[in-house]
């Protein structure tokens, strides 16, 4: 924008755009304000901040599923959020690399950093005002086994961020919220009693993978990255398949050995023959 160094170029729906000092040394995060509300299947609600694993949180608009790890959870540290205020009167707190649902149908979530005033989110209110919060003490990122949250009651948020500012995809192919949910499968499904903060995991990432140059990145995404997520998806998938699917697709694995089995006998029989 040719803005100073530590400024902030704000927009309002109706005052138009001013100018507002970030403080420099404020870290940034990949989370949710504590601040923000969660309604929970026993018709009560939770600030971010007070959520535990376990709580059945609400994921949409009819279901709740429980909070099963989280991917920050640091009641300390002092961050930066986007302040979004909704044309309902709804204000929302989110980190900018947090992804959230905007009206398009099945698009997957967009970074907080893309929105733009008069934008259109998923619960259909519209964004009227934008502006920064600095050195708000607190940063959480609750995971749930959809990969999805439901906030102040209307608003569809990932609980994944993209590790690339201000990208949805990776490398212009796939989802974060694909890859991210994909590759967390082991940690939310087996390995949640480890530790309920996982914020070394996109430490890791942004360290070890991002900072390579871009044909190593593709590199490692064709090869190592995308094959273990889709690989990860489908186990997933049979997971939570209904238990008579799986047990359709056991019959049908048990079918094709035994139809091996009697294959090889066969051709051995034939070639002891000759």
């Amino acid at each position: 924008t040719g803005l100073p160094s530590g400024h902030l170029l704000v927009s309002d729906l109706k005052q138009g755009l001013h100018i507002f000092d970030i403080a420099p040394d404020t870290p940034a995060v990949f989370c949710i304000s504590g601040r923000m509300k969660v309604a929970l299947s026993n018709g009560e609600s939770k600030q971010v901040q007070d959520l535990q694993i376990g709580d059945m949180a609400q994921v949409d608009s009819s279901s709740f599923e429980p909070i099963v790890m989280f991917g920050h959870y640091d009641k300390n540290i002092m961050a930066t959020y986007h302040k979004l205020k909704l044309d309902d009167g709804t204000v929302l707190e989110i980190s900018e690399h947090h992804l959230i649902y905007i009206a398009g149908g099945n698009d997957p979530p967009v970074p907080v950093s893309t929105l733009r005033v008069g934008q259109q989110l998923q619960c259909g209110r519209r964004i009227i005002n934008q502006s920064i919060i600095n050195h708000q003490k607190g940063a959480y990122a609750p995971w749930t086994p959809s990969g999805k949250l439901m906030i102040e009651k209307k608003v569809l948020v990932s609980t994944y961020v993209t590790l690339q500012p201000g990208k949805t995809y990776v490398l212009g192919w796939w989802s974060y919220q694909f890859l991210a949910h994909a590759m967390t499968v082991p940690l939310r499904r087996f390995l949640f009693w480890i530790n309920k903060d996982v914020s070394w995991l996109y430490d890791w990432a942004q360290t070890h993978w991002l900072q390579q140059p871009p044909w190593i990145m593709a590199s490692l995404f064709l090869i190592i990255i995308l094959p273990l997520a889709l690989l990860l998806h489908t186990l997933e998938q049979i997971i939570i398949m209904p238990l008579q699917y799986r047990l359709l697709m056991l019959a049908g694995a048990v079918a094709i050995m035994i139809v091996r089995i009697c294959y090889r006998n066969s051709a051995s029989k034939v070639i002891l023959k000759n």
